[in-house]
């Protein structure tokens, strides 16, 4: 008799549960506050719920829920100023179907403090992304904020102009390939200008373990610095999870009197890799004085250069001077010249 009633009780709690699991999934699917809320919910998994308003809903998930006028505030990982605006948002869920989610975002536009609106069309459709972004102009720190946290680069600032970008693959394997032109940047004693881009980067991981791999492609350009400039050719600034820092492939040339020098630089700014040739060929320890002094040697300077090899601290000491201002004393000294004076007013007036 006993078993009978716990069989019976068993019953009863299994149909109860079936009923409340069905009304649950019936008023989530197929009634319209029901998908509200359950969006409202999905929404709250990447911002607080009270940072969530939505002007408009129609349908329900079962049948495409159509929402509009969406604003979206606090995001993780944004400044807390940004807002995020969707003109309409189309979901569907399909529980018993492989792809379960479906969204169509229509222009959505993020507001960062100082860029531009960055406007963003998109779905997601069996489980792969289909988006596009654009801006017409961007602050290149915000950029380099929400992408790159390698503290190497906080001294950025500057804009990057028609950006075209898009997004394939899944949330949690993105793929983003896209143009871009860099207006104007600067970067300690550097400033680029002129230069069209592109880029192909894939984001692996979650959160704040997800890691960068891919390259930035610099076309071409200028780039200025200690009144020195440099005509870029094809460069790269690489990323990879199997480096500590990001590492660049940079070549480009400037001209020091009737000499062109080519210069290519590859690695990170604390292990480089630097090599200097030229038209009329010389050496590598004389072309790193012509680029410093802006002029070529003396006989006597020549000499002493023609004796000194070329190495990588000399590479270190070079980059040094040109990217973070260090002293022409120190690079005269590793060319075996000695604590010699500094630039003159009349030096200055060749090398401009």
């Amino acid at each position: 008799m006993l078993g009978n009633r716990i069989f019976r009780l068993i019953f009863v709690v299994i149909i109860v549960l079936i009923c409340v699991g069905t009304a649950l999934v019936s008023y989530f699917l197929f009634i319209t506050s029901g998908s509200a809320l359950l969006t409202k919910i999905l929404l709250s998994q990447y911002v607080d719920s009270e940072n969530v308003s939505i002007e408009t809903i129609e349908g329900n998930l079962a049948q495409g829920l159509k929402l509009k006028d969406i604003q979206l505030k606090g995001f993780a990982g944004l400044p807390e100023e940004s807002v995020l605006k969707i003109q309409q948002l189309n979901v569907s869920f399909r529980p018993i179907k492989f792809d379960t989610l479906n969204l169509d975002i229509e222009n959505a536009r993020l507001y960062l403090p100082y860029s531009d609106p960055i406007v963003l069309f998109a779905s997601y459709k069996k489980v792969e992304l289909d988006v596009n972004v654009y801006s017409r102009k961007v602050d290149a720190q915000e950029i380099m904020d929400l992408f790159a946290k390698d503290k190497d680069l906080d001294d950025i600032s500057g804009a990057i102009t028609n950006i075209d970008s898009y997004v394939k693959g899944s949330f949690t394997r993105p793929q983003l390939t896209g143009v871009f032109d860099v207006e104007k940047i600067s970067y300690q004693e550097l400033t680029f200008s002129d230069c069209p881009g592109s880029f192909a980067i894939n984001l692996t991981g979650k959160g704040k373990d997800s890691q960068l791999q891919g390259a930035v492609v610099f076309k071409s350009g200028q780039v200025v610095s200690r009144d020195q400039v440099f005509r870029i050719k094809e460069s790269r600034i690489i990323f990879s999870p199997d480096y500590e820092k990001i590492l660049f492939d940079f070549k480009g040339s400037t001209k020091v009197r009737d000499t062109e020098i080519d210069i290519a630089f590859s690695g990170n700014f604390s292990d480089p890799s630097l090599k200097l040739t030229s038209k009329p060929p010389k050496l590598e320890s004389i072309l790193a004085f012509m680029l410093v002094k802006g002029t070529y040697p003396q006989e006597a300077e020549e000499l002493v250069l023609s004796e000194v090899s070329f190495k990588k601290a000399m590479a270190k000491d070079l980059l040094d001077y040109f990217l973070s201002g260090k002293s022409i004393r120190d690079i005269m000294q590793r060319l075996g010249l000695g604590d010699i004076p500094a630039v003159s007013e009349s030096e200055l007036e060749n090398k401009q």
